[in-house]
């Protein structure tokens, strides 16, 4: 291939998600192998060099249909488990994870977890290519799939979400998108580790629920196998259970979407080919293969195709919208403004992405109390009904302490300061004295009567104001104040003193009717 690696991640439709293996783990921590590990365990039950031969015969002759490690782990589990119980000479937990052990775990899974979180240092040669990866990984990768039981993830990519195990996988709203799907389990969770016959068993029989989930990421995003061999099982098993969902062109499809890292220690650079992986059905997967020993080159070229926005604010705007979308209910981390469909076009709709104080705040305190009140008729501030009450106490100080608040307030809002103040508690609050008196003289019973009798505005803004309570049509009132405001967007602003009144007076009216209807509806 004539592409350098830069140009070959470059061509990639969107950034990727890794897949990573055990390779990953013995590289930046040192740690043993599978069959490494279980002979840590053999010398931890039995110090004779040949323990582990032993297990390896009786696997052998056994034949499990999971392979020969897993059966190699079931045999030494059992035979480990009942010396750990009569023999407190082999523990070596600490508390937290002798506490896993009294509340059910295996203490064959609760001592292999203790000894590779102990054992997990990193290697102070690769410092600098972690520091690279975790870099790169706040714009420039999609999520990880791992194989790896070790912290390595949560210790060096802390930004993203964890899923521990099928089940998590399975049974949650992923985002797919700043996470990290640990699917053979984690140290954290000793009994979730997948390495014994029944834990294979038990994934091998949900591997197809497993398959399912993790094509919607196989088909969004490219995909670079790292830490892994070409005849690892673990790959295998999972691309062949993906492959049986896919139809040949889908298949197909893959070879531009899928990079296979493969380390050489002796390689100087980088070589690009090609690898294939044969499967049922006559159906093949042809993915590109980067061979190298530094992991920063690969890493370096992955940095160079970035998001706009980081990967870990893209997962928590994707949460919460989603979690709106099922309730309908604005989050703590999510405003929405008071629009109607049928007042929105696809080009008006706005979504901004902030802090409260920069998004919100800022621009409420440059609303006056005309916009207020017009926004009470007319809903044209763009702002969250939450972030206009916090705000209404302060703007109510200009203006003597009368807001009209009534038609935005809902019980839930209680607990803003100084709120309750502002509510208007008895229609009657709203009329001054010299209303009261006034009725009597204005016999009018409604306010159409009194717009087709009265053509005066300042006249007919008092005459409504007069009528009581259950002669007030909410509705007609509504109208009349916004087509005031049609008229005349400013009419607070550009009409005279004696009107200006009269309206803000009629708007209170409204509000408070506004309000009593919301209530009497809930």
């Amino acid at each position: 291939m004539n592409k350098t690696i830069e140009q070959l991640i470059e061509s990639l439709d969107t950034i990727p998600f890794l897949f990573v293996g055990s390779g990953l783990s013995r590289r930046y921590y040192n740690l043993p192998d599978w069959t490494g590990l279980l002979k840590v365990m053999v010398d931890k039950l039995n110090q004779d060099s040949f323990a582990y031969r032993s297990y390896e015969d009786r696997a052998s002759f056994e034949n499990s249909p999971y392979g020969i490690n897993p059966k190699i782990a079931s045999l030494i589990e059992e035979d480990f488990n009942k010396e750990w119980f009569r023999n407190p000479e082999i523990r070596s937990l600490d508390e937290a994870y002798t506490e896993k052990v009294e509340n059910g775990c295996s203490p064959f899974k609760a001592e292999l977890s203790y000894y590779l979180k102990q054992k997990s240092v990193l290697c102070p040669d690769l410092k600098d290519e972690v520091t690279l990866l975790n870099n790169i990984a706040k714009k420039s990768i999609a999520g990880i799939i791992t194989t790896n039981y070790d912290l390595f993830f949560e210790t060096y990519l802390s930004q993203y979400k964890i899923y521990i195990g099928q089940q998590a996988l399975l049974f949650s709203q992923l985002q797919g998108i700043a996470e990290v799907y640990k699917i053979h389990g984690s140290l954290n969770d000793p009994q979730s580790i997948v390495i014994n016959e029944k834990d294979y068993k038990e994934f091998k029989e949900k591997r197809e629920y497993l398959a399912a989930k993790l094509l919607t990421i196989f088909m969004e995003y490219p995909i670079i196998f790292m830490g892994y061999s070409i005849s690892d099982s673990n790959i295998r098993d999972i691309l062949s259970s993906i492959v049986k969902c896919m139809s040949n062109e889908q298949v197909k499809l893959l070879k531009k979407r899928f990079i296979f890292i493969e380390y050489d220690a002796e390689m100087e650079g980088y070589d690009i080919g090609e690898s294939s992986f044969a499967f049922e059905d006559n159906k093949m997967i042809t993915m590109t293969k980067i061979t190298l020993s530094d992991y920063s080159l690969i890493y370096n070229a992955i940095g160079k195709k970035k998001m706009k926005i980081p990967v870990r604010l893209l997962r928590l705007l994707k949460d919460e919208l989603y979690l709106f979308t099922l309730s309908n209910e604005p989050t703590e981390n999510i405003k929405v403004a008071a629009i109607d469909d049928d007042r929105v076009s696809n080009d008006e709709l706005v979504i901004s992405i902030g802090t409260t104080e920069t998004i919100s705040l800022d621009g409420l305190k440059g609303i006056s109390t005309d916009q207020w009140y017009r926004n009470i008729v007319m809903h044209d501030l763009r702002y969250n009904t939450e972030d206009l009450l916090d705000y209404a106490p302060t703007l109510a100080k200009q203006v003597s302490g009368i807001l009209p608040v009534n038609s935005l307030y809902e019980d839930k809002y209680q607990r803003i300061e100084g709120i309750d103040k502002l509510l208007v508690k008895d229609f009657e609050d709203i009329i001054s004295k010299t209303i009261e008196r006034a009725r009597s003289r204005h016999p009018q019973i409604d306010i159409e009567s009194i717009l087709m009798e009265i053509p005066d505005i300042d006249k007919q803004m008092l005459c409504i104001a007069y009528l009581k309570k259950e002669q007030i049509n909410l509705i007609e009132l509504e109208n009349y104040l916004k087509t005031q405001f049609e008229k005349d967007n400013d009419i607070l602003k550009n009409s005279k003193p004696s009107t200006r009144t009269n309206l803000r007076r009629l708007i209170r009216i409204y509000d408070y009717l506004k309000g009593e209807s919301k209530k009497a509806s809930s």
